[in-house]
Parts: structure tokens; sequence; C-alpha cells
């Protein structure tokens, strides 16, 4: 029944990593034909003449009394001329632009402004000459001059200027989204007023109100929905039933209360459900968009083996930008933080990798600083502790060279086998669990606390290492000074559980 928000972002960012239609594309990269296309004094020249040509339609309507386009006044004829020169001069210059004519095919706006140049020759010189041929013509041919309301179809081309002005497409995008539901309120409405005009129509059989207001059950359904509904004339209507019928009186009044009150409010509530969500959404889609074009200009700079992917080092060098700096910012993406996560997001199981851009852009809005955390979050923070783990592991393994068996450090289940780490102070305390983290799929941290809590999850790994490597020196140290025992095994110390 409402829109749901998430399912629109995702299928926003699915589309990230496609190519953005452009008409440009199917163009010449040389020639005057493509260059005067692209220019956007042409395109904002044209948008002006369709307004200009919009309004003097309306002038055209009101004055131009003469049945046929010979008859007309100068001033009009002359204004025929230009409008049709004009548009069909941005025709030509259009389809000549492309590379394939085929291509013009591809285009739905090249396609309806070929339709509507077509109707407009037509009507201009076609008919005109004809009618020359014919010997000045009549009346039978002035309903042609219909054929100048298909011009009107034109303003659809102003649809362009929408770009500019967000909240009219926000609203427009509104309205489309809101047409199932809009539908299904109606359906509603339609049920209760079917059900509201048969009963009308039986209580109120044999009676003059019933004569003039509900003689069919359509006839009942109307009365219902223009006075019931639209509330139009209701004083007269709820009168005439009153003398005939209290009965009926108070069952209108209860239609009023489910129709115009409940369902027709109900729909408002839809409909600004809806706005609402595609507001969210476009808003998403307009800074995404903004961070995606700024970071494909920079990485198209920094691409050095031009494969279209992003390696580390390009990472890098992207965000020595102040564009791309910027970009980040505006999707509240921290830099910095970044930075520290360059090793977890160009590595997998140690091995470097490449992303494309779209798995790039997935990954930077995932670190966005407003972004709730998710069971999801937490399993990655999961997976990146154990991966710091399991190279500590390694680190640990043959410490100076001294063969050892390799310690684990991940728990069996029970707490008393939890690694420890030693603050500042030099006091040990517990940091992790068993390797699972309590997770709450309502939780309302934010990655903010999930990048503290990583940092200090990694001084608590930096510094159990720390603790490792004195170990091994003192035990090394020890060997070199007792190089044997009696027993052939060191003794036990507070560091030490005897299978070092």
């Amino acid at each position: 029944m409402f829109a749901d928000v998430e399912a629109m972002k995702k299928n926003m960012k699915a589309s990230m990593d496609k190519p953005v239609y452009n008409v440009h594309d199917f163009y010449w990269e040389t020639g005057l034909s493509q260059r005067i296309a692209k220019h956007p004094i042409f395109e904002n020249l044209t948008l002006a003449v369709i307004s200009i040509n919009a309004f003097w339609i309306a002038y055209d309507t009101d004055n131009n009394t003469a049945t046929v386009p010979t008859e007309a006044e100068t001033q009009f004829q002359v204004a025929e001329q230009v409008f049709c020169i004009y548009f069909t001069f941005e025709w030509t210059v259009r389809f000549f632009a492309f590379k394939k004519k085929r291509n013009g095919l591809k285009d739905g706006w090249f396609v309806f402004d070929s339709a509507l140049v077509f109707m407009m020759v037509m009507e201009t010189w076609v008919m005109t000459i004809i009618m020359l041929i014919m010997g000045g013509g009549g009346s039978g041919m002035g309903g042609a001059g219909i054929l100048r309301l298909f011009r009107l179809l034109r303003l659809s081309r102003m649809a362009r200027m929408l770009r500019s002005m967000p909240e009219l497409m926000i609203l427009i995008k509104g309205m489309v989204s809101a047409c199932r539901s809009v539908v299904f309120t109606l359906v509603l409405l339609v049920l209760v007023m079917y059900v509201f005009g048969i009963a009308f129509v039986q209580l109120s059989e044999n009676t003059e109100m019933g004569k003039v207001l509900f003689s069919t059950v359509g006839r009942a359904m109307y009365t219902l929905l223009v006075t019931g509904t639209f509330l139009d004339n209701l004083g007269y209507v709820s009168d005439m039933i009153l003398d005939e019928s209290p009965v009926c009186v108070v069952l209108f009044y209860l239609f009023i209360l489910l129709a115009a009150c409940t369902v027709m409010n109900m729909l408002i509530g839809v409909l600004c459900e809806v706005v609402s969500a595609v507001a969210q959404v476009e808003r998403e889609s307009m800074t995404i968009d903004f961070v995606k074009d700024t970071l494909q200009k920079v990485l198209g700079d920094a691409d050095e083996n031009g494969d279209g992917n992003i390696s580390k080092d390009e990472f890098q060098g992207l965000l020595e930008s102040p564009k791309a700096l910027l970009a980040l910012k505006e999707v509240d993406v921290d830099p910095l933080s970044l930075i520290d996560f360059t090793d977890y997001i160009f590595e997998d199981d140690g091995e470097p990798v490449k992303l494309s851009f779209g798995e790039f852009m997935e990954m930077v809005l995932q670190l966005r600083g407003t972004n709730t955390t998710t069971v999801k979050d937490m399993v990655e923070l999961r997976r990146f502790i154990r991966a710091g783990f399991s190279r500590i592991e390694e680190c640990i393994a043959s410490p100076r060279g001294i063969p050892s068996t390799r310690m684990s450090l991940r728990s069996n289940g029970n707490s008393n086998d939890r690694p420890q780490s030693r603050d500042s102070n030099g006091s040990v305390g517990r940091e992790m669990s068993n390797g699972s983290l309590s997770m709450n799929g309502d939780s309302a941290a934010t990655l903010t606390d999930l990048r503290v809590r990583v940092t200090r999850m990694e001084a608590t790994m930096h510094t159990l290492l720390q603790e490792v490597r004195n170990l091994s020196e003192r035990v090394q140290d020890n060997a070199e000074i007792s190089p044997s025992y009696p027993d052939g095994r060191i003794p036990r110390s507070p560091f030490n559980n005897g299978n070092l």
C-alpha cells in the first residue's frame, strides 16, 4: 500500500554501476551539426522558442478568425512560417548530428519531435500549397486548423526544465508512485458507494426522494459521490432525505463519515506518505549522483592502467584530491576513517583486490556516519576482528625464529579462555568474547561507534602482540643462559602454561 523506501534505495544503488543514457553518445565527435546540437545555447534557445510558441497559440486562437491559413492576417502567417522554419531547422541539425541515423529511433525525444515537426510542416506548407493549387481554399479545409492543437504536445519538451527544479520532480514522481495506492483507495470508495447505493434504493422505494435521488443503483451511487463524498449541495439533499425518512438521513450521514471523513482522508495520507518517501529517495539520489560524477572524473584521471577498476594505490591517490574529499563529505563519509579501512576494503583474506566503481560506491556508502548499525555490519566487524587475530597468530607462530607450538587466540566457548589485553595503565581487561557479538537488528548505534570499538580492539591486539614478543625474548634469553633443564621442560611462568 505504501512506498517501500528501503526497496527504492536498493534499486537506486543497484543502478549506480549502469551507464547513464545520453543522446550525445550517438552523435558525431566532430562536425558542425554535432557542435550545434550539443551546445547549451542551442538547447536553451529551443526551449525559449517552445515557450513563445505556446503563448502564441493562445493569442492566435483568440484573434485569428480566418478559416484557412492563406486568409489569415500577415502577422499570423509570418509567425507560423517563422516557427515552422525554426523547428524544422532544429530537427535537421539533430538528425545530421547522429553518427548512425537509425539511432534516432532509439531516442524517444527525437521520435516525438519528428512527429510534431511532420504535422507542423503538413499544416503550414503542404496544405497551404494544396489550397493555392485548388484556387484559394474553402471552408471544407478549415478543419485542418485543428492540427495546430497537436503543437501543444511540444510543451512536453518543457519537462527538460524540471531537471533544474527538484521539488517539481519530487511531486511528479510521488504522484506516479502513488498511482497503485490511489487506485486501491478509490476501489474501496466505489465498494462503499455500491453497498450504500443498494441500501438507499431499497429504503427509498415509492418515495419522492427515491424517484429524484435514488431511482436506480447507478443514480444512487452518483448522488452519494457528488453529495456524500464531494459534499456538494449537502444541506439541500439532507433536508430532502430528512423530510421523507429519518432512517435514511442517519444512513446518509454514516456514509459521509465513511467516505468523506475516512476514505478520502486515507487517500490524502497515502499521498503524503508516498511523496515523503519519494522525496527522501530523490534527495539520496541527487547526493549520490553528485558524488558519483565527481569520483568518476577523479578516478578517470587516477586510473593508471585504464582497466576501469580501483586498486589500493589508486584509492590512496583519490584521497589526495580536494574535489573527492568534498564529495565524500557531502555523503557524510569521513576520509580519515576511509584511510583506516583501506586494508579492509582492498584486501580479501590477505590478498589485494580491485573493485569496480559500483562495488567501490557501495562500500563507501556503507561507511557513512549517519547509517545505523545492522546485523550485517556486526558480522563484517566480526570478520575484520578475526582477520586481525589471524595475523597475530601468524606472528606468534615462530617469534624471532624460535620453533614453537601455534597458539590459538580464538576462544573455544569457555569464558575463562577469552583473550585479555592491558589498558594504558597496565591493568588487564577483557576486550573480546568468544568471537561472537551480541547483535540486535534494532541497534541504534552508528558506524562512528563501530570505528571507536575497532580502534580500541586494534590497540588491544597490538598490546597483546607486544606482550608475546617480550615473552619470547625472555624465553630466548633464559634458553641461552640455561640451555637445558633436568626434565627437559621450561618452568611455568605467569605468561606460560608449560607448553610453549
